[in-house]
């Protein structure tokens, strides 16, 4: 069984803010992670309430501006290999996804939706943070 309440998505939230934050000062000039404050905003969302969303967003709305670039990797092309982690279909996938751009959209943070071959999204992945270094 997968916990997706609330609860959870901000028990979540709570501790990436806390690891980001433990990490953050300015001898640093680059955080690269697989999971960010927005993740549990985006799946509540989808799995809970907007309210409850928005609750999440607005526990965060000042760190938010903290984000340089959200890389965001297209699922299409990509085994879906379910574990006891993972269990959305490649249909939940794509809702996942969308959410994900549509949230950025709307919140204004800067993304770029990465997609194409494993050898395709390494070396478009390795020329964004070409960039930004």
């Amino acid at each position: 069984i997968i916990d997706r309440s609330f609860q959870t998505q901000q028990a979540i939230q709570d501790f990436v803010l806390a690891r980001e934050k433990a990490v953050t000062g300015p001898q640093i000039k680059l955080i690269i992670t697989d999971r960010s404050v927005i993740d549990p905003i985006v799946l509540a969302g989808i799995w809970d309430t907007r309210e409850n969303a928005q609750k999440l967003q607005k526990s965060v709305a000042s760190w938010l501006s903290t984000y340089s670039l959200f890389v965001v990797l297209d699922p299409v092309g990509v085994p879906s290999i379910p574990d006891p982690y993972r269990k959305e279909t490649p249909e939940e996938r794509l809702i996942i996804h969308e959410a994900f751009q549509n949230f950025c959209e709307r919140a204004r943070l800067p993304y770029l939706v990465v997609s194409g071959s494993l050898a395709q999204r390494v070396k478009k992945v390795a020329e964004i943070f070409a960039t930004i270094l």
